[in-house]
């Protein structure tokens, strides 16, 4: 992998790790609020269950299912040993497992481990040139940070009326946006530097014989 793709990779796994941090600060620290408990917390929340917020948890959750999918990625097109590779597959199992517990949702987290698998399966075969997996990781991190922060933002007043004042923005948000806009500047800096080239594919060498 060049420096500008582990650059990228550092950054998606900056961006899971901002939703373990608090997004909402307050010197209670009950009242403290990181983006995982967010995940859970607006589902309780008065304005968005009768409509007149409109919310979702999904995005809250784009974080660690991207880094899941890019491990998962990452592990198949990777030179990395087999031991290697199935400790990736498990990191990336677990981060699914921490959004959709394995005894609350278990047909959701079967088949988003499914897809992680797939997606391992294709890269080892496909396993792109290096201009492409830079595209792939951009995109990626673009993907892990922006839902997120949106979905925060539409939320915030909301959370202001709930807390009855203007909330503290903790510094898991700050960090989710620092890890987006890295993934924007690091991804079109490496799109000017990448040159496409010839690559070993797999696919290739099969179809070869």
């Amino acid at each position: 992998m060049k420096w500008y793709e582990r650059l990228l990779v550092a950054l998606i796994a900056l961006s899971a790790l901002a939703m373990w941090l608090p997004w909402v600060w307050h010197r209670a620290a009950a009242l403290v609020l990181t983006g995982l408990d967010l995940h859970e917390f607006i589902r309780f929340m008065g304005e968005v269950r009768t409509g007149q917020v409109r919310a979702s948890a999904l995005p809250l959750c784009a974080p660690l299912l991207v880094q899941a999918l890019t491990l998962a990625g990452i592990a198949g097109c990777s030179h990395w040993t087999v031991y290697g590779k199935g400790t990736a597959l498990a990191l990336a199992a677990w981060l699914v497992a921490v959004i959709y517990p394995p005894l609350e949702q278990p047909k959701v987290l079967a088949t988003i481990w499914l897809l992680l698998l797939a997606a391992f399966v294709a890269m080892v075969f496909i396993h792109p040139a290096a201009c492409f997996r830079v595209a792939l990781l951009a995109i990626a991190g673009l993907a892990a940070s922006v839902p997120p922060l949106v979905q925060f933002l539409v939320l915030l007043p909301a959370l202001d009326r709930l807390y009855g004042r203007p909330v503290t923005v903790g510094v898991g948000f700050y960090l989710e946006a620092a890890a987006g806009l890295g993934c924007l500047v690091v991804g079109l800096a490496a799109g000017a530097v990448c040159r496409p080239g010839r690559h070993f594919s797999a696919a290739a060498a099969i179809r070869q014989g």
